[in-house]
């Protein structure tokens, strides 16, 4: 059986700090792959700057030197919203031999009640919580998942995509942020 760590976002775009949550998941956890799963129409953003072909393009340009780093491209619901259920349920059909695991950021933890049939689930996939060193995991334990939920500290990484996506339209330097490959994506694509 593989054990299979996905990381769901829109990344737009991907960034270091991505980038460091699949190091520190494949060198502290029990994973064979890490799967980046670009979200062609997330259910809490509306604002995208690229397509999800351009952040896809991204997230291959970021991740080529790891064989153990994939990215889940088959979003099949390009025209309506991604849903967290409809992909682990697609997943456990394809790959019956399989075991997945949803990463989510601490931030997440209490909106995991919000996310479309959470219950279901929390039945279908365990969950690793990439959590601040700073933040107590004991403040959920009264949570009826929390037995579903595993943690992973992380370093601090203060940038996060909207601010990057505001730096882009202002021109500014991102490479102390995104892989240079990436950078000369982004900058191509800003003189087309």
């Amino acid at each position: 059986m593989k054990n299979i760590a996905l990381f769901g976002g829109t990344f737009d775009p991907i960034h270091n700090g991505h980038l460091k949550v699949a190091e520190v998941v494949l060198s502290t956890s029990n994973f064979d792959e890490f799967w980046f799963v670009p979200s062609a129409v997330p259910p809490h953003k509306d604002d995208n700057m690229f397509t999800f072909e351009e952040r896809i393009q991204m997230i291959r340009l970021a991740t080529n030197n790891d064989n153990r780093i994939n990215i889940w491209e088959k979003d099949f619901r390009k025209n309506s919203k991604s849903f967290t259920i409809l992909l682990i349920q697609d997943l456990k059909l394809q790959f019956i031999n399989y075991n997945f695991s949803f990463i989510i950021g601490a931030d997440n933890v209490l909106k995991l009640k919000t996310w479309k049939a959470y219950k279901e689930l929390i039945e279908l996939v365990d969950f690793i919580v990439v959590n601040r060193k700073t933040i107590d995991v004991n403040l959920w334990s009264s949570l009826d998942y929390y037995s579903k939920l595993s943690f992973i500290n992380m370093p601090e990484y203060d940038i996060s995509s909207s601010e990057l996506r505001d730096m882009i339209r202002l021109k500014k330097d991102l490479s102390s942020f995104i892989p240079k490959r990436v950078v000369e994506f982004i900058n191509k694509k800003r003189r087309s």
